[in-house]
């Protein structure tokens, strides 16, 4: 099965593309009857872009929503889900693409036709991956070592399948015909059990509960020639956090010129409002601990933030005052509509923030921290998050960092596409923004 995956990781992204342009080539057709459709020099590029947005945005969607990992596909349940959660944000980047790029000609019928039958073409090719990944499986004998829930769900789960404990193991591997071993059993019977198989030649599975994190993953690794499994504490050492910072660049990008304007006027007003420069720049603690500067349009009489500090022990963010003298009347609007934080769009795009992510510490905060509370450092921070859509600055710090843990603990590209459309009525309702 090993060769079966590493041949599927080769092959998919080639079926792929195939199945987005033949998706393509048919919804073009269907919709003009012929190629290349109306002569309209507008038209063809605006269905050039089309194609160019889909193509780009295609590979690194199925790649975010797991779909390019063999070892976790499944015949049914989950795997329509993946596949229309990576249409959908597969077509909200594409859109913003077509948005930014004025390509208004685009058919609206060909970007949906082509989305659907795309979206049903790799659910088909996944059905048929999974069928051929896991053929022969009946016919092998499994057996599953381990007397807990894990073991129990296993043995329903696995075709072919039966279950048995770490003390029979010796004398089952003698008496019957086992193809296959799945020690799902207590970490001190794991060496035993493995010596055992190892015995008598028989392969040899490890589905132990991994201690640790919540999200601590296991990916078979070599260090210099020598097997490991590591174990990623965190989400920030998948492979789809590179998905998660190229959809930050392109949505930064896209948000930028429309950002600008507001931004140019806000600015103005920022400096005919009292005396000092446009940008507020702060401290803050990023990524591992990584320090950076955070830009903000100014809300403060220049020289305020240099006053006596608010954080006191650690209560709520930042402990703001809604009747601080110190805020000018410009500042406390442009905190109410979160217009000051337009600027951390570029720290979006240096790489310090994400747009979606935990709440950018203090370094004072930081040092204050209990050792396991420094989880909270290890995604990028962000411009939003569960903290700014469940009340923002009336949350306590407890509260705040719950929330923060509950999103590195279960994050997923479809829980940042929510937030984010979260965030537009809890910015406009101004609630908790002080």
């Amino acid at each position: 099965m090993t060769a079966r995956r590493a041949l599927l990781t080769r092959l998919l992204p080639i079926a792929d593309l195939a199945v987005l342009g033949a998706a393509f080539a048919l919804a073009y057709r269907l919709r003009f009857g012929s190629f290349p459709g109306p002569g309209d020099l507008r038209h063809t590029v605006s269905h050039l872009l089309l194609g160019l947005a889909l193509l780009g945005a295609w590979l690194p969607g199925l790649f975010l929503f797991d779909l390019y990992d063999p070892a976790r596909f499944r015949a049914r349940g989950r795997l329509a889900g993946q596949v229309v959660q990576a249409a959908i944000l597969v077509a909200l980047v594409a859109a913003a693409v077509l948005f930014g790029t004025k390509a208004t000609l685009a058919s609206r019928a060909v970007f949906g036709m082509t989305l659907v039958m795309a979206a049903v073409g790799v659910w088909l090719v996944r059905l048929a991956a999974f069928r051929w990944l896991h053929a022969g499986t009946r016919e092998q004998a499994i057996l599953i070592v381990g007397e807990g829930a894990d073991a129990e769900r296993m043995a329903q789960e696995i075709p072919g399948a039966r279950r048995t404990t770490s003390a029979a193991l010796r004398e089952v591997l003698d008496t019957e015909v086992i193809d296959r071993v799945i020690v799902a059993t207590a970490w001190d019977d794991i060496a035993p059990c493995v010596e055992v198989c190892l015995e008598v030649g028989a392969d040899v599975s490890i589905a132990a509960p991994l201690p640790g994190p919540i999200l601590a993953r296991a990916v078979p690794d070599r260090v210099f020639g020598t097997p490991v499994l590591h174990l990623h504490g965190s989400p920030q050492y998948r492979a789809a956090m590179v998905g998660k910072r190229a959809f930050d660049i392109v949505a930064a990008c896209v948000l930028l010129p429309f950002a600008f304007p507001v931004f140019a006027v806000a600015a103005l007003a920022v400096r005919l409002s009292s005396p000092g420069p446009v940008l507020f720049v702060q401290e803050r603690v990023g990524l591992a601990g990584r320090r950076f500067k955070l830009y903000k349009l100014r809300t403060m009489r220049t020289g305020a933030a240099a006053a006596p500090g608010k954080l006191g022990k650690l209560g709520k963010l930042g402990e703001k005052d809604p009747d601080d003298p110190r805020v000018t009347r410009v500042g406390r609007f442009l905190r109410r509509s979160s217009i000051d934080e337009l600027p951390q769009l570029l720290n979006v795009l240096r790489g310090d923030m994400s747009l979606v992510g935990p709440r950018p510490p203090l370094p004072e905060e930081v040092a204050r921290y209990d050792r396991w509370q420094r989880r909270r450092l290890s995604m990028r921070p962000g411009l939003t998050g569960l903290w700014q859509v469940s009340g923002r600055s009336e949350l306590g710090f407890d509260e705040c960092l719950r929330l923060d843990l509950k999103y590195i603990d279960n994050w997923s590209p479809w829980l940042d596409v929510k937030i984010l459309v979260r965030t537009v009525p809890a910015v406009l309702s101004g609630r908790g923004a002080r």
